[in-house]
């Protein structure tokens, strides 16, 4: 998957909160989240590409960095849906 590619499928799993498997209260089998708009989506990419892969980056191979690098920056750019 390209970087810009990786960015947008990040901030459209952010993005689309409605049936994100999240189970707030017992009774309901249901997320109730609500919808986000396209800032908070991004900021919630970068929190969970900086949570997941940015502390071990230091150890992964240049083309590896540089590809994370290009999505962080994609996200960062991202300007909406066509």
């Amino acid at each position: 998957m390209k970087p810009k590619e990786k960015a947008e499928d990040l901030i459209d799993k952010m993005y689309n909160t409605e049936h994100c498997g999240i189970e707030h209260f017992p009774n309901k089998r249901y997320c109730d989240c609500v919808e986000m708009n396209l800032y908070q989506a991004k900021q919630c990419a970068l929190i969970a590409l900086r949570e997941t892969i940015w502390g071990y980056l230091d150890q992964q191979p240049k083309e590896i960095q540089k590809y994370w690098q290009e999505v962080k920056k994609e996200i960062e750019n991202y300007g909406g849906y066509k």
